[in-house]
């Protein structure tokens, strides 16, 4: 019997298919819309035909998507640079879009606005530098920007407008014009917020140098710095200057109040026509809308901040990626994300920006006046006082969607951090999955200091792979949260400023547990000040720490603040500073009345807030039903095999509080005398590979691959 007939009908369906096939590619290949600095708006948006704005690339995709396309449709932005006067929301509506720059082109997205050199006036020239003013109003810029309280319990915001000269950050005219100068007597401490006093009467502390009494001229005078606490920085506007009496009044109070006598109680003078002095300062007279600033080379760009919203703000997305783009000089942050799952966000760069990097979840509404602690409402779009509402509510849901991606970055020269990442379900101990991996974060934190990490984590299950974080005031990692994974990075030249601060810092809730810190190079942390490369601060426990190398890692390498449960097995020390490891029982003594059993008590109300008596909570973590009965004494902490070269001390506090057994050994050894502070990555993996190999650490896989 013949087959023909068969044969001619599989060819038909063949051939239907094939040709379903290519119309169904032909539908994607239009899903490309081309952006170009010289498009226009009213184009196709073709490649010989591109549109000029991102708004409109993203309007003719949603024209053009049909609810049969499931595909990824791409914007392809050509070579050049994109002001943004106002940032871009994307939502479900744009699932599946790619967002690049195209080819190997170099894209910039900048939220500033031009000002011309050739509008400048020069005002005067001395010992080399020049004076110089331009009109704001003149070149269309409308608001000027207003300052604002920053500092630690302060809500975290925008910047409120920065000059930038030839791609440079500018700052505010300061005294003294590099560092700070120490309190002097305080007559008045002022209002102390922490203690509940709410009347907002700021301090008044005497000054020496005679140069301040001009600043009694200024119209609006502010004064920053470390007032009471090392780790509590601030900014507050002054209020009075007594020129006979030579004391500062400040207008505000600050958190812990105003102190002197110690080292790190130290504040400088800010945004103060008068000390505009030198290379790098400008000042912004807002009553006559003119900007003053000081160069001493011939200046081809001038630009001023503008934009307050992010560049993107992606709520309820799925499968988006922005890929290869530059994100500068906007007031606010570069990305926001909420509700999101599977974004990616590559080979991007954020610089001289005036927040931070990238935000995933939700923020916190600014509460109307400052409090270490409280309930807020949660908002798009910034951080606001997302640290304070997490104080009073640590099981807060950020919505911070899962299996996003931020991967090959680069982060530099923001004012506020680099990125805050949540992700996952506190009470539910779900994981968010969302990563940070082999990215760059350097030279942050140029207008808000202490508590604004490089990478602040939440919610649970969230990771950070081969980063390099470095050059920071403060802390490189802060965590909240569960189940996170922190591994391969390579933390240096940290926490430069700060006091009392740790490389990876975790503290004052029991039950974030089961996050684990392993195979991370923390290195070159500042010996001067309370610094540490791993900080369990006030009873933090339940981190697992295995495999990391500490070099010359601060005063103290690791720090065990009362904690319990917590695992450090197989590390190695080196050149350590006062002490490797440090232990204490503060539950015991000094800090006890946190963990006090009934409501109203820190730890208490934590961990009914988690219901650590039921699951997920008590088959996860059962040593919690315990917490009250050990009576604050630390236990479970275990420290085995970890190896010290070239250590002073290995460890302050008793051995009976970290289980510490004659598997850890001390050595020193003459090849391990080095100036660490000199080396770079690979020197550090040179001169360690032999000891790292040893440990059974794989140095080579440690920073950005």
């Amino acid at each position: 019997m013949t087959q023909y007939p068969n044969y001619l009908r599989f060819i038909r369906i063949a051939f239907v298919y094939c040709l379903l096939s290519l119309i169904t590619v032909a539908a994607y290949a239009q899903l490309e819309v081309f952006v170009a600095v010289n498009g226009d708006d009213q184009s196709t948006g073709s490649m010989d035909r591109p549109v000029a704005s991102l708004e409109r690339a993203i309007a003719l995709l949603r024209e053009r998507r049909t609810t049969d396309h499931e595909g990824m449709a791409i914007i392809q932005v050509r070579e050049g640079t994109y002001a943004f006067v106002q940032g871009i929301s994307l939502d479900s509506k744009d699932n599946n879009t790619l967002i690049q720059a195209y080819g190997k082109e170099s894209v910039t997205f900048k939220g500033s606005v031009d000002l011309a050199p050739t509008a400048l006036n020069k005002l005067r020239e001395s010992g080399g530098i020049s004076y110089y003013e331009i009109n704001l109003l003149q070149h269309g810029v409308r608001d000027l920007g207003k300052l604002r309280n920053v500092g630690f319990s302060r809500a975290s915001g925008n910047a409120a407008g920065e000059l930038f000269v030839d791609e440079t950050a500018f700052h505010l005219a300061r005294w003294p014009n590099h560092g700070m100068v120490a309190m002097g007597k305080v007559i008045d401490a002022g209002s102390i917020p922490r203690n509940k006093d709410l009347s907002h009467r700021g301090g008044v502390f005497r000054y020496k140098d005679s140069r301040i009494d001009r600043w009694a001229q200024e119209d609006d005078p502010w004064v920053a710095g470390y007032f009471k606490w090392g780790y509590a920085d601030d900014m507050v506007r002054v209020k009075s200057i007594d020129q006979e009496k030579r004391t500062i009044t400040t207008l505000e109070p600050t958190l812990y109040g105003f102190d002197y006598k110690k080292k790190y109680r130290q504040w400088y003078g800010v945004n103060l026509l008068v000390e505009l002095d030198t290379v790098g300062e400008f000042y912004v007279d807002r009553k006559l809308g003119t900007l003053s600033f000081a160069q001493n080379k011939p200046i081809t760009k001038l630009s001023y901040s503008v934009l307050e919203e992010p560049f993107f703000s992606l709520i309820g997305t799925e499968f988006v990626k922005i890929k290869g783009i530059q994100f500068e000089e906007s007031r606010g942050m570069g990305i926001y994300m909420r509700d999101t799952k599977q974004v990616l966000i590559e080979d991007c760069t954020f610089r001289n920006l005036g927040s931070l990097g990238i935000a995933v979840g939700f923020g916190i509404k600014p509460f109307e006046q400052m409090q270490h602690e409280g309930s807020g409402e949660p908002q798009d779009n910034s951080i606001g006082d997302l640290h304070q509402h997490i104080y009073s509510h640590p099981t807060f849901d950020h919505q911070g969607g899962e299996s996003n991606v931020i991967r090959r970055c680069h982060f530099y020269r923001l004012g506020a951090g680099g990125v805050s990442l949540s992700g996952g379900n506190r009470l539910e101990l779900s994981k968010g999955n969302n990563c940070i991996e082999h990215c760059v974060f350097s030279d942050l934190n140029r207008l808000e200091k202490s508590y604004r990490p490089a990478i602040a984590l939440y919610g649970v299950g969230n990771v950070v792979k081969n980063c390099e974080i470095a050059d920071l005031p403060s802390m490189a990692i802060l965590i909240h949260g569960n189940a996170h994974t922190i591994e391969y990075n390579y933390i240096h030249h940290v926490a430069q400023e700060v006091d009392d601060q740790g490389a990876i810092y975790i503290g004052r809730d029991p039950s974030e547990r089961n996050n684990l810190i392993q195979y991370n190079l923390l290195a070159n942390i500042p010996k001067k000040l309370r610094t540490s490369g791993i900080y369990h601060d006030d009873a933090s426990s339940g981190t697992t720490v295995v495999g990391n190398i500490f070099v010359n890692a601060g005063e103290r390498s690791a720090f065990i603040g009362g904690g319990s449960d917590n695992r450090y097995v197989n590390n190695l020390f080196v050149a350590a500073g006062r002490w490797a490891v440090r232990v204490d029982n503060r539950l015991e003594n000094w800090l006890k009345k946190l963990n006090v059993y009934g409501s109203g008590n820190l730890f208490y109300d934590r961990l009914v807030g988690v219901r650590y008596l039921m699951d997920p909570y008590r088959s996860a973590y059962p040593e919690l039903a315990l917490q009250f009965d050990r009576g604050g004494r630390p236990s479970g902490n275990v420290f085995q095999d970890n190896r010290f070269y070239n250590c002073k001390r290995t460890l302050k506090g008793k051995r009976k509080w970290l289980a510490w057994d004659q598997s850890n050994a001390a050595k020193y050894l003459p090849s391990l005398v080095q100036d660490y502070q000199r080396m770079n990555l690979k020197d550090l993996r040179k001169t360690l590979q032999s000891q790292a190999t040893q440990q059974h650490i794989p140095i080579e896989h440690i920073g950005p691959q």
